[in-house]
């Protein structure tokens, strides 16, 4: 049993062999073959017009026929190969094959000469005899061998009565063989349809496998990295979705992870379906970040942010004549978000009358410190951080007042205003604040740019609204537990999965841009950002000097200002803040990486938000924990100040002030304190206040003014109790505002108050 099998099944594999040959062998010689039924058509048409008054009539009509079928062939070509190579072949050979038919028309192919012998048929017999039954043993047909005796038959008589017209015999055999040649060379090169994605009936055989019966298969491209294919439905009885839905089935069948495949309706034909499959991984091997794409351009011009799996450049517009995209980046940690951020601002940092903020109060100086010489602002630290977005409104109403008093109706180049971009790291640890959605909305049209890069945009960290706002989304890898609502479900139904990648592809991600007509397989397609380096990374890859690092770049690049008009609307405290290197070099300074030749120690370019009030309520909108407000206090990793102990033979809690008293009193006799008047008092009071919003403080509360009242009895100007008045007298008088959800009073700008 086991010998029967085994010769069933070679016999079974001889068979497929002996097909496969035979099926190659007949496509090969089809357009050889073809060349037969010309010759005959160019005989003829000279039997019935050549010697006739109507022949030059029917030569005009052949050559509009020849025309329409041109166009015929070019577009019966989309359905095999619509690139620009195929159809121009398939156009060629019909205008070549109809001239040849029009000339022979005109001169004919030959003559008869009626010069037949008797002697002919000495050879012929035998010829005709042997031949064809040798033929007919080898090729154990005898249908084969005759049919071969009758070709031979008619062939020698005509060659033998008939005269041959030159040149038009001889442009015949030279476009026999030119199109045989170039058909079969086209042919060999697409392959000959055994393969399971192939064109012809092993297309329609795999896809009835699949359960989709009535569809076809048709290969349009080829290469070794991946499989275009055009997916023909039945009408009437199958849809694209139905399709899709035997994707994973598909991928399993040629033998690739079931993310390599995307198929992707045809937007004019509801019965076509085009499908890739991605034999490998184009993208496995970063690609170091070669510079920047358009220096010196506007940011109407797209950043070029990377590759897609096709080859093509990954290019992300980020503002248009309508209006600038807002972005919203999401991923696992480790998925590359930050890798193609530093592109992302790189590419900013380069265009003319362009500012770039980025705002990291998270991590620091880590990430975006090798950019800090091309950045305008780098806010490290979340008061500040809080205080910018508050403020951000009436920035955007100022830059709309100044579009629309000189006819704009959106942010232009060369509008006087300059294109702000404001990159936020860990952005789900500051969107909690009302105003943040309605920055959003109205940022668009003046030229602000807002990026915000998230872990997980879920409803507890991110609004709906806001969500709805960030028009242009980057995803990256995420987990498991991840909700993809993100991305469109158009384009995850095409085969768009950031499951499959996780972590385990840095810089893999999908691109949906709004505002823009992007085809779906575009969407769909991965794209992997560059990999940039700093001047440390490269120095300890060995890279020096063969990559251009971001340090260099940065330093390179010299970024327009920020407008006034832009300015001006946050005010002094906005003006004052420290420049992006000095940021950076304090944390060096202080850290020990740089040495201060010329101070003791560089000041911080923010200050740490002060601990808490007892009355303070708890969370007091704060989104990070006690164990990160102490952990930034400890190691000043947030730029902070450290507050000097003004009684430091005082042995009392900082954080435990003394009660409030029932009434204006003072501790110990009238005579152990310093005489003050309460004017003068009053007036510490308020340059104590003006010190703060100078430094950039928003906020203020009563053990801001410790240094008064904590102190020897001897030595105090005034209680705690007495400062709480006072600070409710101020925010009457308006120059305070309390804000029950910090549990702090809100400094209200000294210009304003005078305007009122």
């Amino acid at each position: 049993m086991a010998r029967r099998r085994d010769e069933t099944v070679a016999a079974a594999a001889r068979e497929r062999v002996t097909k496969h040959h035979v099926s190659r062998i007949a496509m090969l010689a089809g357009p050889w073959a073809g060349m037969v039924p010309v010759f005959f058509a160019g005989v003829g048409s000279h039997a019935l017009w050549g010697g006739s008054s109507e022949l030059p009539w029917m030569s005009a009509a052949a050559s509009v026929i020849v025309l329409l079928f041109t166009w015929l062939a070019v577009r019966t070509s989309r359905g095999w190969d619509r690139s620009a190579i195929a159809v121009g072949h398939a156009a060629v050979t019909t205008v070549l094959i109809g001239g040849w038919i029009t000339m022979a028309m005109i001169t004919g192919v030959w003559e008869w000469t009626g010069a037949w012998t008797p002697g002919v048929l000495r050879w012929l017999i035998p010829t005709a005899v042997v031949v064809p039954l040798v033929v007919g043993l080898l090729t154990k047909s005898w249908q084969i061998g005759t049919g071969f005796a009758v070709l031979l038959c008619v062939g020698t008589y005509c060659f033998t009565i008939v005269r041959f017209v030159h040149p038009t015999i001889d442009l015949w055999l030279i476009l026999a063989v030119l199109v045989g040649l170039s058909w079969n060379i086209r042919l060999a090169a697409k392959g000959d349809g055994d393969s399971a994605a192939g064109p012809g009936k092993l297309g329609r055989q795999l896809m009835a496998s699949l359960g989709m019966a009535g569809s076809d298969l048709r290969v349009q491209r080829h290469d070794e990295n991946r499989v275009t294919a055009a997916l023909e439905l039945a009408p009437g009885e199958q849809t694209a979705a139905d399709a899709q839905g035997v994707r994973e089935k598909l991928a399993g069948a040629v033998g690739i992870p079931t993310h390599r495949v995307t198929m992707v309706p045809d937007d004019e034909d509801p019965n076509r379906v085009e499908t890739t499959l991605m034999l490998r991984d184009v993208l496995k091997h970063p690609i170091p970040w070669p510079g920047p794409s358009r220096p010196g351009g506007t940011v109407f011009e797209p950043y070029i942010m990377g590759v897609c799996s096709d080859g093509t450049a990954s290019e992300k517009y980020v503002a248009m004549v309508e209006g600038t995209e807002q972005e919203l980046e999401i991923g696992t940690t480790g998925s590359g978000k930050t890798m193609n951020g530093l592109v992302e601002v790189a590419e900013a940092i380069s265009r003319r009358e362009s500012a770039t903020i980025v705002i990291d109060f998270v991590k620091g100086i880590m990430n975006f410190g090798c950019l800090a010489a091309g950045l305008y602002k780098f806010i490290v630290d979340r008061p500040t951080a809080e205080r910018f977005f508050r403020e951000l409104p009436r920035a955007i109403k100022r830059r709309g007042n100044y579009l629309g008093s000189r006819g704009y109706t959106e942010w232009r180049p060369g509008c006087g205003l300059t294109f702000l971009t404001v990159r936020v790291e860990e952005a789900s640890f500051l969107v909690d604040f009302a105003n943040i959605d309605q920055v959003a909305k109205a940022a668009r049209q003046v030229g602000i740019r807002l990026i915000w890069s998230t872990q997980r945009p879920i409803h507890t960290e991110m609004s709906t609204v806001l969500r709805a706002m960030l028009t242009t989304t980057t995803c990256y890898g995420v987990g498991d537990d991840f909700d993809t609502g993100v991305l469109p479900e158009d384009v995850e139904a095409a085969g768009a999965d950031p499951f499959k990648w996780k972590n385990t592809r840095r810089g893999y991600h999908y691109l949906i841009q709004g505002g823009m007509d992007v085809p779906l397989r575009k969407k769909a397609m991965p794209r992997r950002g560059f990999r940039p380096y700093s001047e440390a990374e490269a120095a300890r890859e060995g890279l020096t000097g063969k990559v251009l690092t971001l340090d260099q770049h940065a330093r390179s690049c010299n970024p327009d200002p920020l407008d006034d008009v832009t300015v001006d609307s946050f005010g002094a405290w906005f003006r004052n803040l420290p420049a992006p290197l000095e940021v950076v070099r304090a944390q060096q300074v202080q850290f020990g990486w740089l040495a201060d030749d010329t101070t003791d120690r560089i000041p911080a370019p923010q200050q740490v938000p002060p601990p808490r009030e007892p009355d303070d309520p708890a969370g007091s909108g704060e989104q990070f924990g006690e164990s990160y407000e102490e952990a930034v206090e400890q190691d000043g990793a947030a730029g902070g100040t450290e507050v000097e102990d003004p009684a430091p033979e005082v042995k009392t809690d900082m954080e435990t002030p003394l009660p409030d008293s029932p009434a204006d009193i003072q501790f110990g006799s009238p005579g152990d304190g310093p005489e003050c008047s309460t004017e003068e008092v009053r007036k510490m009071v308020a340059d104590r206040i003006a010190e703060l919003e100078q430094s950039g403080r928003e906020t203020v509360r009563p053990r801001d003014f410790a240094s008064l009242y904590n102190r020897p009895k001897s030595k105090r100007i005034r209680s705690h109790g007495w400062f709480s008045k006072e600070l409710r007298k101020l925010e009457k008088a308006g120059r305070l505002r309390y804000d029950a959800q910090q549990g702090a009073y809100v400094i209200q700008p000294a210009e304003e108050l005078a305007k009122a």
